[in-house]
């Protein structure tokens, strides 16, 4: 066997990640806006005014007219329209215009968790399984674990060896037939599979990333789609 991969497993954000998101660019929305204001405003929910329709959000909830809510306290609430992140206040007469973006062409928005990963689910192959963002792994890498219950064929390629924390174990490179986040679906998506057990993480990489426009906003990672490979998820 020979060391072609190397599979590290992140606990905190890389500075390969943060550097990488901070030069990536951002994408633009159409011209037609709503205004929003914030009527109230507690831990987790915020009561908005979008024109003349009242809504209730909750961080993690449904979206109104393009905006989901992904932050709020007594004094503001982070919103997430397109590609803009914006906080509102209670202030009289302060509020924002946001343009109406389709939601197939709104980017995706990954909070940093409480461990100071970037956590997203999404599917392989079309069935459920948790990522974490990751811009230094070259490949989507994944367990025997993970992929032996996603049904995935890897051992039909020749086994490799794999660096993983300054050891080696073995390996194996496979073609996932998708891999999906949110409602987009890239096809033929090139992963690693080691040797491992469920506590390790999937590990979305740069087989999968690199075809997103990614940006870092207030420890929000937005994914935002390029046109290449990509098709609507359903």
């Amino acid at each position: 066997m020979r060391v072609t991969r190397s599979y590290d497993f992140p606990r905190m954000p890389s500075p390969t990640l943060l550097a990488a998101l901070a030069v990536c660019a951002c994408w633009s929305a159409p011209a037609s806006s709503d205004q929003v204001y914030a009527l109230a405003l507690h831990k987790d929910r915020a009561f908005l005014k979008i024109n003349d329709q009242q809504h209730i959000f909750r961080v993690g909830g449904e979206s109104h007219a393009g905006l989901k809510l992904l932050a709020a306290d007594a004094s503001s609430a982070l919103v997430l329209q397109g590609d803009r992140l914006v906080r509102l206040t209670l202030a009289d007469g302060v509020g924002m215009q946001v343009a109406r973006t389709p939601p197939n062409e709104a980017p995706i928005s990954v909070p940093q968790d409480q461990d100071g990963l970037f956590s997203v689910g999404g599917q392989i192959n079309g069935r459920p399984a948790n990522f974490i963002i990751d811009t230094g792994a070259n490949h989507v890498s994944l367990t025997t674990h993970h992929a032996d219950r996603l049904g995935i064929r890897y051992k039909r390629s020749e086994p490799i060896s794999v660096k993983t924390a300054g050891s080696l174990t073995v390996g194996y490179t496979t073609t996932l037939d998708s891999v999906s986040v949110g409602s987009r679906r890239l096809r033929n998506v090139s992963a690693t599979v080691i040797n491992g057990s469920k506590d390790l993480p999937i590990l979305l990489g740069m087989t999968f990333l690199e075809n997103f426009q990614m940006e870092l906003r207030d420890g929000v990672v937005l994914l935002g789609p390029r046109a290449r490979n990509f098709t609507q998820g359903g």
